[in-house]
């Protein structure tokens, strides 16, 4: 369950900096895990939720939306080594 469907259940807001902090464990734990892909769909569906939450200027949350829509196609593709590329760009924008 993401950190928001959570936040919605507990009736807990969380800060800016928890998203944030949540949104980079997530992807790191996702980058040795790519190779399973229903799971790795799954978190990326998620980590778009938290990225949405983030107060992002426009060009910031593009190019991770791109990233992230990138990594997504790769996974598909079976390329690997480039979702996981994609990923850790998407680490550093965030």
């Amino acid at each position: 369950m993401s950190i928001l469907a959570n936040s919605i259940k507990k009736k807990h807001r969380y800060s800016i900096d928890e998203v944030r902090e949540e949104l980079t464990s997530r992807l790191r734990l996702l980058l040795p895990r790519l190779g399973n892909r229903s799971f790795a769909i799954a978190e990326l569906n998620e980590i778009q939720d938290m990225l949405n939450s983030l107060p992002l200027d426009s060009e910031d949350f593009g190019v991770a939306i791109n990233r992230l829509r990138n990594c997504y196609r790769y996974l598909c593709s079976n390329e690997i080594g480039a979702a996981r590329y994609e990923l850790k760009l998407l680490l550093g924008n965030v």
